[in-house]
């Protein structure tokens, strides 16, 4: 967990340098973990039929410590639960600028979606950790926003023509939790999700450090998405296939580390070397993504955590030495071709 929310903030705060110029969109009836009220960023190119969606990803929470907590000498290391700021923290999957410009979404208009409810976007409930309340409301905050944006017509959806999801960590659960309920908005979209570091390998004893409230939050969220979740068992990857089988109008990329220290030590309850024994095994997603041909998996033999949130890691190669980058690249021209073919 620490040193997870240490390179969290890290990169959020290397990454304001590159921020686009954002509309601040407050989403009537969301809430940040806090009760305050949420709202979402929007960055409009003029001439742009294309749309990126950010989730952005921020750990996981589930008591007092984890989060609203404080430790070492009074540096926080806990989840964001609060309104974002005026700017928006973000990636360089987002960014526009010239310094950062070899990637395939810079010209498109931008949708980001803060995170600030300890729940993977996942939970639709208050919970109180000694006597403070904590508002998981990360799921229904992502139906709120596309509702409340399609009926302003704030980003027109129904232009789109190339549609492009992506998060990364949590912002990467967020994503593949949200790809069927964002689907429908967007008749006319060819539909790219880029899936960074959603660890997927977790440890038998992972779901037991949540709530019952969380589980059955998460439980009801990933049953939309055709995965059943057992509680006994943090190894989902293997639980994937119905998943990407209901996701066939959309092109998938998945990205992964081996020893992913965040999705192994910090969070899913094993060591770096068995999540690589599990991302590696014939129920790894790599395995379970083979038959679906809208699928492509990226793994780097490696111990890092999230390739495209900063400019260096996306420079990172897989084991069949493609970078991060060049793998989004090749994600873009494998959904031109299948909609050109369709």
């Amino acid at each position: 967990m620490k040193t997870f929310i240490t390179i969290l903030f890290a990169t959020l705060f290397v990454q304001t340098t590159y921020a686009r110029n954002w509309d601040r969109i407050e989403i009537p009836g969301a809430v940040c973990g806090d009760g305050l009220p949420y709202s979402v960023f929007v960055n409009t190119k003029a001439n742009s039929k294309n749309l990126l969606v950010e989730f952005m990803g921020g750990g996981a929470c589930w008591n007092f410590e984890t989060c609203y907590g404080v430790n070492l000498d009074g540096v926080q290391f806990r989840t964001w639960m609060h309104p974002l700021p005026e700017i928006p923290f973000y990636s360089y999957m987002t960014s526009d600028m010239w310094l950062w410009s070899d990637h395939p979404f810079n010209k498109d208009s931008a949708l980001y979606l803060p995170y600030c409810t300890g729940d993977v976007f996942s939970a639709d409930h208050t919970a109180e950790y000694s006597g403070v309340k904590a508002h998981h409301q990360g799921y229904r905050n992502i139906l709120l926003t596309f509702a409340y944006l399609n009926q302003k017509n704030i980003l027109n959806f129904s232009r789109v023509e190339r549609l492009t999801v992506w998060g990364a960590s949590a912002g990467a659960i967020g994503a593949f939790v949200h790809l069927k309920n964002i689907e429908p908005y967007f008749p006319r979209a060819s539909k790219i999700a880029i899936i960074d570091s959603a660890g997927l390998h977790f440890g038998p004893t992972f779901w037991h450090k949540f709530t019952s409230e969380l589980f059955n939050d998460f439980s009801e969220a990933f049953a939309k998405t055709g995965m059943q979740l057992d509680y006994n068992d943090g190894f989902i990857a293997k639980r994937m296939g119905p998943v990407l089988a209901g996701l066939k109008q959309w092109t998938i990329g998945i990205m992964q580390s081996t020893r992913d220290p965040v999705m192994s030590t910090s969070f899913g309850e094993i060591s770096p070397e068995e999540h690589r024994k599990l991302v590696l095994s014939d129920e790894g997603i790599a395995a379970v993504a083979r038959p679906y041909a809208n699928t492509s998996v990226w793994i780097a033999d490696i111990d890092i955590h999230t390739f495209l949130l900063l400019e260096t890691t996306s420079r990172q190669e897989d084991m069949q030495n493609q970078s991060a980058i060049n793998f989004v690249d090749y994600i873009v021209d494998k959904s031109a071709l299948t909609n050109r073919q369709h």
